[in-house]
This record gives C-alpha cells, sequence and structure tokens, in this order.
C-alpha cells in the first residue's frame, strides 16, 4: 500500500498532508448462501471479488506544552537563555484540527451465475485529536547518531454526512542517519463507517510501515 507524508512545520505550528491508495481481488468459493447488493448467490458458488481504496488528510497540529523547552508553553514566547544548549529531550504534546476523506469501492462478481454488482461509498470529515511526540539528540552519546524521533497520535470525526464516522492512531519512529534524511517505521490504523445510497460498510486498514524521511 503506497504512503505519502509531507509536513511543514513553523515553530509551534506544523502541517502535515497524508495519502494512500490500496487495492486487492481474489476469489473464493461460497461457503453459504448470502447476498451482495443485488447478487444473491448459493453455498459453492465461484466468487471473485475487488477492492479499492484511497484516503487523503490534511491535519494542522500546534504544540500546547514542550515541558524541557525554554519556552514551555509557545505562545509566551520565552526565548532560550543566550548560549544555552538545546535539552537533550524535546517531549511536546500537541493538538490536532484538520479534514480526512477516505473513498471505497468493492465489486463482486458470482461467475457461476454471471450476476456481479459494487458498491462505491466515501467518508469526508472534520477531526479532532492530538498526539505526542519525543525528539532525542542522541549525538551526545554517539556521535555518528543524529535525533532519535518518537511520536503518537490520534483522531476522531464524525463525518458529514449521517452514519458516517473515522477514527485513526498513528505511531512513527525515525533516526537520522544524514543531517536531513532518516530512516523511518511506524504504525498506521484507520476505521471508518460509510452510508449511503442504501448501503452501508465499516472499513479498516493497519499495518506497519517504513520508509525514507527528506527534510529540506
Amino acid at each position: 500500500m503506497p504512503l505519502l507524508t509531507a509536513t511543514a512545520r513553523w515553530d509551534a505550528l506544523a502541517l502535515v498532508v497524508n495519502g494512500f491508495w490500496s487495492s486487492t481481488d481474489g476469489s473464493t468459493i461460497a461457503p453459504a448462501a448470502g447476498q451482495f447488493g443485488s447478487v444473491s448467490f448459493s453455498a459453492g458458488d465461484a466468487l471473485s471479488s475487488s477492492a479499492d481504496a484511497w484516503g487523503v488528510a490534511g491535519d494542522v497540529v500546534i504544540t500546547l506544552y514542550r515541558p524541557y523547552a525554554a519556552d514551555r508553553h509557545p505562545w509566551t514566547g520565552d526565548d532560550a537563555p543566550a548560549g544555552a544548549q538545546p535539552a537533550f529531550a524535546d517531549l511536546r504534546f500537541n493538538g490536532l484540527v484538520g479534514g480526512h476523506a477516505v473513498s471505497f469501492e468493492q465489486s463482486v462478481t458470482d461467475l457461476t451465475t454471471a450476476a456481479s454488482d459494487s458498491i462505491d461509498l466515501s467518508v469526508i470529515t472534520p477531526v479532532i485529536g492530538g498526539g505526542i511526540e519525543l525528539d532525542l539528540d542522541m549525538r551526545r552519546n554517539v556521535d555518528w547518531l543524529g535525533h532519535l524521533r518518537i511520536a503518537a497520535t490520534a483522531g476522531w470525526g464524525p463525518g458529514v454526512e449521517a452514519g458516517d464516522s473515522l477514527w485513526f492512531v498513528r505511531a512513527d519512529l525515525s533516526l537520522d542517519v544524514l543531517h536531513n534524511l532518516a530512516v523511518t517505521g511506524g504504525y498506521r490504523l484507520l476505521n471508518w463507517n460509510a452510508a449511503g445510497n442504501g448501503d452501508s460498510m465499516s472499513g479498516s486498514l493497519q499495518g506497519l510501515v517504513a520508509g525514507l524521511e527528506l527534510r529540506f
């Protein structure tokens, strides 16, 4: 599942944009009679199915409290004393507001009867949430290492249509290998409920992620 994240930070504010796309297909033998949309199938029928999902998200993250910084509350404007060395650890407690959209399309074909149908549902919602970030300056202990960053974020949105909702969890770990390049890993969980045109569904995507982080 391709996943792309871009972040722009200005002091206590950050803009985070995420996007993903996922596709899968397969076939099976129906273990029991059932129905998908207008397709009624019997036990033993050969079924094929495909599903596609994509999502985009834009979040504004604001740092509310930094217990190890000279300016613990960003809105006070307190500066670190001249010549002060940055703290080994920078801990940030964040709030989040944004907008998310998820689209899901699934089609099912009964290969035995040649009947087929599909659903196409989406969720568009404002979201609120919060998170925590920990930045450790590893250079004080190991010269060839850079910063180690650990972050966790969660949010929820009620949807703009009746029956829609969405919530997510993100966890990230990154380690600098160059001054502007880091290796990253983490976990993603996205859960949504969507309804429309007489159809409804609950969907979820989750898994581990790995990649590179490039900073400009």
